[in-house]
């Protein structure tokens, strides 16, 4: 056995005697899964390296689409009752799902299609990637009879769909897309089936749906006003998805497209339309940007088109069969895919049957996200608050105006009390655009932005700023601490060591507790237990300007250990540094600091409510009692801190029963030091019901990295984060997670 695991063995068993023995010199618990982190300590995984949240960004807010290699869950529900025979005898809906599918990305996408009439049907979650399985499920699609029983057993294929996403281990986004001609029907006397069954499964599966974040799009077509439009609404309602009420079939293949659109966040550009002469007609077409994954050119026609040719800037035919592009032509449709097209002017060749009506448009999927940031989230009447936004591709953000100058941004901003709104108007320059406003009362008042480029939209919202009186008290930002002292004993901090103390700087010490007596030597905090207990200190600088404000937590516990216990506790230190030393690491460190906020989403009596739980704050990681812990002991300290400073009591209720509802998730989820210093884990093991999404608003699933020491990211060096979403009946809570190492 080598050096180093000899002085790890030894190291274990003096730490599980003082672990025997209840707490250290200190005062503090000894980990007791100490096994389990070595063993963490030497795993050799390999973690995607997760942007950073950006430096001044106190809304903690980025808006923008999953990565280009994320992957994308979709299942298709299709209704192959016999009453679509009549509703649709030239199959429209069937050439329209095509469609859907062919525009799909061509990378990290993921396709299952469920039919049902009183029967299911279900190929699974087949990746598109390959061309054969994309034509395979449009074979699928071809095949649909439309001749089975005129029964809607809607609940039975929600059901299915549900099913299939939660097998999926996917991270990235997922999405169920309904079509329909009927309402949920089951004939009297179909054997174990009720039309009551269905009902309930449509109930069961919204419900689970809802919790775990799989928006329900669904298309109705009324062709014998039989649709049950309440029900489809209810699904998009409670899912956070949306509906089309069809009713003529030959609206159904803008209705896709509609849909494909809201999926993806990206508008239509309409190229041209013309009834066909049976000659090629030529239309021109300019990429303007290399942030374009991919550009759908969709022509729609009645009849087969003869013939369609695609010219790149050059001049040069890309034809059928070269890399970077895919034609899919079908009876309605025809489909051109540019992948990663490169910018310029390019030329579209469309032949049609003389006297078919064609239109042709172009659909986007896009290569960023958009990261917005406020100034201060909290002034008085009359102060300026800036808003900041631009656009990152590959994890660095654009530059150029004549970019930003081509983006329509709209914003409002509302004063909550009144119901106020006025607009508020941007400035395009080389790095992003720029706003400001300027509020004229005390009040909440809540920042909706509006982004419209070259066939995209993005709505940023939830950004709340909180407006005091004239000669009101601005809170300052406080960092919690906590320490324990023994009672009858003292205990020196050398505040230097919090890297946003001002050493030399005067500072006030708030010392009367029948707990602990506290004061200042200098630099050096001098605490000395008096009774067992706990009490709250308050450490703020006389000169405020820029200077942090100590909410310090001190606990007194009894005395009296025996000499042999401390001279364990002290071994067992001196081994754990001969360990560090031995291995040439630095150790599973948490020597940063932790923001922290709580946003809730959540459909109440038909109504979509958000609140935000937000306060400035700063939560020291070194005095959490571990490198390892979880995220309910987090929240826990940030739910004391912020009864200390919201004034409404309320909304600390409110707070409570958000955090007490999805305790059971966030005990599951564990935050882990990892590698060094600067580097955390955030792994959650509460099921599908939890989604981790790093700093750029990309899922990560069930493991996301913190990484505040590599550079080049969105975010100067020292800043990281990631967000955690559990999903609750009807939405879910977000908790936006900020470290920073400075």
């Amino acid at each position: 056995m080598g050096k180093k695991y000899w002085v790890i063995f030894l190291m274990l068993i003096l730490l599980g005697g003082t672990a025997a023995c209840g707490k250290g010199n200190d005062g503090r618990e000894v980990e007791d899964s100490l096994t389990e982190d070595l063993e963490c300590f030497f795993e050799q995984e390999h973690f995607v390296e997760v942007p950073r949240i950006l430096e001044g960004a106190q809304g903690d807010i980025v808006y923008g689409d999953a990565a280009f290699t994320d992957e994308t869950d979709v299942v298709l529900i299709m209704d192959e009752s016999g009453s679509m025979a009549f509703a649709d005898k030239e199959r429209i809906a069937v050439e329209a799902a095509k469609m859907f599918i062919d525009m799909e990305k061509a990378t990290g996408t993921n396709l299952a299609l469920v039919e049902f009439s009183n029967e299911i049907s279900s190929t699974g979650l087949i990746e598109i990637k390959q061309e054969q399985n994309k034509e395979y499920l449009k074979k699928i699609l071809d095949q649909i009879p439309y001749g089975g029983k005129a029964h809607t057993d809607t609940g039975a294929a929600l059901q299915e769909a549900v099913s299939v996403l939660n097998s999926s281990e996917s991270t990235g986004k997922k999405a169920i897309i309904l079509f329909t001609d009927g309402r949920t029907d089951i004939d009297d006397g179909t054997p174990g089936r009720t039309t009551e069954d269905s009902l309930a499964d449509v109930n069961a599966a919204m419900e689970e749906a809802g919790r775990q974040g799989y928006p329900i799009y669904s298309i109705g077509l009324n062709a014998d006003g039989r649709v049950e439009e309440k029900e489809l609404y209810r699904l998009a309602l409670n899912t956070g998805g949306d509906y089309r009420i069809a009713k003529d079939v030959n609206e159904l293949p803008d209705f896709f497209n509609q849909i494909f659109m809201e999926m993806r966040n990206i508008l239509e550009i309409e190229l041209d339309s013309f009834m066909a002469d049976g000659n090629y007609r030529d239309i021109k077409f300019n990429i303007e940007n290399s942030n374009i994954m991919e550009a759908n050119i969709v022509i729609l026609h009645s009849d087969k088109l003869i013939d369609a040719k695609i010219y790149n800037p050059q001049g040069e035919e890309v034809k059928k069969g070269d890399s970077g592009v895919r034609f899919s032509p079908s009876e309605k449709y025809t489909v051109i895919k540019l992948i990663r097209p490169q910018t310029g002017d390019w030329t579209l060749q469309v032949k049609g049957v003389s006297g078919d009506n064609i239109r042709i448009s172009l659909l986007y999927n896009y290569d960023f996200t958009v990261t917005t940031m406020l100034s201060a989230r909290e002034v008085k009447v009359g102060d300026t608050v800036g808003i900041n936004l631009y656009l990152n591709s590959e994890g660095k953000s654009i530059k150029g105006e004549e970019f930003y100058q081509a983006i329509a941004a709209d914003g409002v901003v509302e004063n909550i009390k009144t119901g106020e709104a006025r607009a508020i108007g941007f400035t395009a320059s080389e790095d992003g655009l720029y706003g400001v406003f300027t509020p004229d009362s005390a009040s909440d008042y809540e920042l909706k932005i509006h982004l419209e480029g070259n066939g995209f939209y993005r709505d940023v919202e939830g950004m709340i700023v909180k407006v005091l009186a004239e000669g009101g008290e601005i809170l300052q930002e406080k960092e919690l601490l906590f320490f324990e002292v023994a009672k009858g004993k003292k205990v020196r901090v050398d505040l230097t060591e919090y890297r946003s103390y001002q050493k030399g700087n005067s500072y006030s010490l708030s010392a009367a507790s029948d707990i602990v007596k506290a004061s200042l030597e200098g630099d050096v905090l001098v605490l000395e237990g008096i009774e067992v207990g706990d009490t709250v200190l308050e450490l703020s600088p006389d000169d405020s300007d820029g200077n942090k404000v100590y909410a310090i937590t001190v606990t007194c516990t009894e005395g009296g250990r025996e000499d042999i216990f401390r001279i364990i506790a002290i071994a067992a230190v001196v081994v754990l540094l001969l360990c560090v030393f031995a291995i040439k690491k630095s150790g599973r460190k948490i020597d940063g600091k932790f923001k922290l906020g709580v946003k809730c989403w959540k459909e109440e009596n038909g109504v979509t409510c958000r609140n935000d739980y937000m306060v400035s704050t700063g939560i020291e990681g070194r005095s959490m009692r571990s490198s390892k812990f979880s995220l309910e002991e987090l929240l826990a300290i940030y739910q004391q801190y912020y009864n200390s400073v919201e004034r409404d009591e309320t909304k600390k209720r409110e707070l409570g029963m958000v955090l007490s509802g999805i305790r059971k998730y966030t005990k599951q989820v564990l935050i882990m030091g990892y590698k060094k210093s600067g580097n955390l884990k955030v792994q959650s093991k509460g099921g599908n019901a939890v989604r981790i999404y790093n700093a750029q608003g990309i899922e990560e699933g069930k493991l996301a990295e913190i990484n505040v020491n590599t550079q080049g990211s969105i975010l100067p060096q020292g800043k990281g984060g990631c967000n955690v979403r559990v999903a609750i009946p009807g939405g879910y809570v977000e908790i936006v997670i900020g470290y920073s190492v400075i």
